[in-house]
């Protein structure tokens, strides 16, 4: 049996999309996606790959955008929070893999879509006033990518979805569109409109500690971490990264009539090197930074490339191995949409915040907020401009406790958000192991 690669449209998210809403909305679509797709994996021995669509136009339209990136932040970095904090409750309760070689990895899509959005006759892939991690959908039908699987919500919305979605596929696929497989219909569930405030953003830099700009654009925006067994909180402080840096077209647009050089659109991302590594706990079965690299890179190709037919040269990358701090380096240019991404290794705690005076923003967890304070220490001794520092919310679960029928395992939930968690199973199903041969103590 073939991998499972399969695409899940969900409806339009639940306004204001709380954590018990998102619940209500999306937990029988999720749990019966993932749960198929979780046998495949059993069954074929190969992880299966899940692309969920989630419309976001309610939260990140292209009229809002061109205002900025910053100041829709909040507003679609808690929507994310709350579909991956449910995506990990689901894998958590229904004891489905997210992190071994025969699980699922599942990752979110955001996408530019309304029920009563009218799309043109002629496909457009010019730049849009978009951030880079959101798509349109008609970018997204005529992707080249090679779905074996499309689920979709058994309700009116989903089938609208469904509708849109197979007509703007027929216009960019080659001889193979999505009607030639037939769509798996999943249960939907409970929508809810209601009238929404905008965004605290004053609160919001209240509890980060930061003055942010919330009208400011941003070139080039960093984050760090050890990214071992990449996990959903990974997947969502990387989105959202990516998500603060400025649309190509409307950097293009500001520079067309001046003769200033345009700034690269850049994304750095410090992995940890293994010399700061020494001291975590289950040491043995930390990733090396090639594989931390490669999966981090894996999933940024995911939620950023959507190529269209015919495209050429559309993503270049090179192998970076300077002396001196943060000399290496793999580099990936995305010339649709336009951004760089650079991994670099970092051997201290501050990595590129310190050496790269060019860098904007910086995005951390909310465990992880002193660690921009002292970033922004460190660039003052420096006489650099601070970095504005946004944050992304921790993933929880307590909320989808309520109202639930068994009680969720603590530990099975937090292997789902933890590398730590993730290496102290992997040590466990190894102690498992009969001790045979070179195993034996």
């Amino acid at each position: 049996m073939a991998a499972a690669y399969a695409l899940l449209l969900l409806p339009s998210p639940p306004v204001p999309p709380t954590l018990s809403s998102l619940k209500a909305a999306y937990d029988q679509p999720l749990t019966a996606t993932l749960t198929r797709l979780a046998r495949i994996a059993s069954e074929c021995s190969k992880v299966s790959v899940l692309d969920i669509a989630l419309p976001c136009s309610d939260f990140c339209s292209e009229e809002q955008a061109r205002n900025s990136n910053a100041q829709l932040y909040e507003k679609v970095q808690g929507l994310l929070a709350g579909v991956y904090s449910l995506l990990a409750f689901i894998c958590s309760r229904e004891s489905i893999d997210v992190s071994g070689e025969f699980g699922v990895d599942a990752r979110v899509l955001l996408i530019d879509y309304k029920c009563t959005k009218i799309y043109p006759a002629d496909l457009d892939f010019s730049p849009k006033a978009l951030p880079a991690c959101v798509v349109e959908l008609p970018t997204l039908a005529c992707s080249h990518r090679p779905w074996t699987h499309l689920f979709v919500t058994d309700d009116e919305q989903g089938e609208d979805f469904y509708q849109k979605f197979v007509l703007r596929s027929q216009g960019g696929r080659d001889e193979r569109v999505v009607t030639s497989y037939k769509p798996q219909r999943v249960p939907g569930g409970h929508l809810t409109h209601v009238a929404e405030e905008a965004p605290d953003m004053q609160r919001a830099q209240e509890e980060t500690g930061s003055e942010v700009n919330w009208s400011k654009h941003y070139y080039a925006v960093a984050n760090g971490g050890t990214y071992d067994h990449l996990h959903f909180g990974h997947k969502l402080l990387l989105t959202m990264t990516v998500f603060l840096v400025k649309s190509s077209s409307l950097t293009s647009s500001l520079f067309a009539s001046s003769e200033r050089e345009e700034p690269t659109r850049r994304v750095i991302i410090g992995i940890t090197d293994q010399a700061l590594l020494k001291n975590k706990s289950y040491r043995e079965f930390l990733e090396n930074w090639e594989t931390r690299q490669s999966r981090v890179s894996a999933f940024l190709k995911g939620i950023l490339d959507f190529t269209p037919p015919n495209t050429s040269c559309a993503i270049s990358s090179f192998y970076r191995d300077d002396e001196g701090p943060n000399g290496k380096a793999v580099i990936t240019k995305y010339h649709y949409p336009k951004i760089t991404i650079e991994c670099v290794a970092i051997s201290d705690p501050f990595g590129p915040t310190i050496t790269d005076e060019g860098l904007s923003a910086l995005v951390v967890s909310g465990e992880s907020r002193q660690g921009g304070n002292a970033v922004n220490e460190r660039r003052k001794e420096k006489g650099w401009p601070a970095l504005d520092v946004f944050e992304i919310n921790v993933l929880d679960a307590v909320e989808f406790e309520q109202n639930e029928d068994t009680v969720m395992n603590e530990e099975n939930f937090a292997a789902k958000l933890s590398s730590t968690q993730i290496r102290k199973g992997l040590s466990e199903d190894f102690d498992r192991l009969p001790k045979v041969g070179w195993l034996a103590e």
